[in-house]
């Protein structure tokens, strides 16, 4: 090696010594620095965190408003669906009270325009599902029957629906079913004498 080389050898090593010690001088206030951040860092991941907190908070009110708007525009369909669905069911216990006639002879004349009546009614209800309940025959039951009176008879047990004046009318739902209308019914009572002895 030549004096040049050397020359250029120790000044490289020189350069890397001085580089060395401002590393050195360096990483004490890099540290330093760190230091001073981490909490700024935390307090900045804090921040961004009740951020995006509030944000999710922001995001699920908006959520509830839209059902709550969907909720009310629909309400009303519903309403609408049930004021239609009674308005049928009425019509059908309508239309068998006119086949039920004082004479048989006005009976006759009624009774083929209000069997396919009657018939055309029972398709509608069952094409939105409302079933016409009959319950003659069976005991009382509040969710079903509405009691219009009551008539002695020894032969079936109190409480017993012994005429149906028109039909019950049910939807199935969640819970099982829904009566629209209530099946209007004579109830059985035992008779006066009975019950005293």
């Amino acid at each position: 090696m030549n004096n040049n080389e050397k020359s250029v050898e120790e000044s490289l090593l020189v350069t890397a010594c001085e580089v060395l010690s401002k590393v050195a001088e360096i990483l004490p206030k890099h540290d330093r620095i760190i230091q001073r951040l981490e909490p700024r860092f935390d307090d900045l991941t804090a921040r961004l965190n009740e951020m995006q907190s509030e944000h999710r908070k922001q995001v699920d009110r908006a959520i509830e408003r839209g059902f709550r708007k969907m909720e009310d525009s629909i309400n009303p369909l519903l309403n609408d669906r049930e004021i239609l669905l009674n308005a049928l069911c009425r019509a059908h216990s309508d239309s068998l009270d006119l086949s039920k006639g004082d004479s048989k002879k006005a009976a006759a004349k009624r009774n083929a325009k209000t069997e396919a009546m009657v018939a055309s009614l029972e398709k509608t209800l069952s094409d939105f599902g409302v079933e016409i309940v009959s319950v003659k025959g069976r005991p009382w039951e509040d969710m079903s029957m509405r009691a219009q009176g009551y008539k002695e008879d020894p032969s079936v047990p109190n409480g017993t629906a012994i005429e149906e004046l028109s039909p019950g009318y049910r939807v199935k739902c969640n819970e099982g079913y829904r009566y629209l209308i209530k099946a209007q019914v004579v109830l059985s009572r035992k008779p006066a004498s009975d019950s005293k002895s």
